[in-house]
């Protein structure tokens, strides 16, 4: 696993010393401060079976990622994380099942839980430019619809609205633009996006805080929102699309 960053928009590039070992996702929240994931395969043996868990440790640099240390904290069979959370002070925020951490940048840690009707394994968590937390998940009791959730305060969410039933991939939030993107279900309920390369994703977007929604159908293989109402779509196809809403 090799590191590099740059400071000119991508014109030139500086490598950087290799992160730890199975770095997964990374994310600053200042010019030399950040977070990053690293997995540890632990594989465990019985009389019947060989079962294989996920250790994520999270670590932290203030060195523009020349050095890492590490948190202490440790995440056992994390959800689908690309990169850390972290609010623009420097607190990450990290899902463990129905157990929703956040970590502040002197390591002082505050644990609290996720809504009981959740799919705990099928969750993305984002912060809009308040650094609030929102959620889209997929219910457990109803597997027909999914829903996107704000959080009010601890342990107090608020349903903002509900969707169809799909396999959560992002979610972004700024002001009253809403963008939740996914891939449908099909009739048992499964996701075959990884069987049918190219297939269809759905793009929900609100612009009136979740009370309206519009969906759009198109092929998204990454996307990443900038913060300014746009919105970058790379496709299977090796193309890439931007959007400004």
């Amino acid at each position: 696993v090799s590191q590099s960053r740059y400071k000119d928009f991508g014109r030139s590039w500086t490598t950087l010393p290799p992160p730890p070992k199975g770095s997964q996702g990374i994310a600053f929240y200042s010019e030399n401060s950040g977070y990053l994931y690293a997995d540890t395969f632990l594989h465990t043996e019985t009389t019947d079976k060989i079962s294989t868990d996920v250790d994520t440790e999270l670590f932290q640099t203030h060195d523009g990622g020349i050095t890492w240390k590490t948190t202490g904290l440790h995440v056992l069979n994390r959800p689908r994380l690309s990169r850390p959370l972290v609010t623009k002070n420097g607190t990450v925020w990290i899902q463990d099942g129905n157990t929703l951490i956040s970590n502040t940048v002197e390591n002082k840690k505050h644990v609290e839980q996720l809504p009981a009707d959740l799919d705990y394994a099928h969750v993305i968590l984002t912060l809009d430019e308040h650094d609030s937390l929102w959620a889209f998940a997929e219910q457990t009791k109803n597997h027909t619809e999914n829903v996107i959730l704000h959080r009010i305060s601890e342990n107090n969410w608020k349903i903002i609205t509900k969707l169809p039933s799909l396999f959560p991939q992002n979610f972004y939030v700024q002001g009253s633009l809403l963008i939740a993107i996914g891939t449908p279900m099909d009739e048992e309920g499964s996701n075959t996006l990884s069987m049918f390369f190219g297939r269809l994703s759905q793009i929900h977007v609100s612009t009136d805080n979740g009370i309206h929604w519009k969906k759009e159908d198109t092929a998204i293989q990454r996307s990443f929102f900038d913060g300014d109402r746009t919105l970058y779509r790379a496709t299977p196809f090796q193309e890439l699309f931007k959007r400004r809403y």
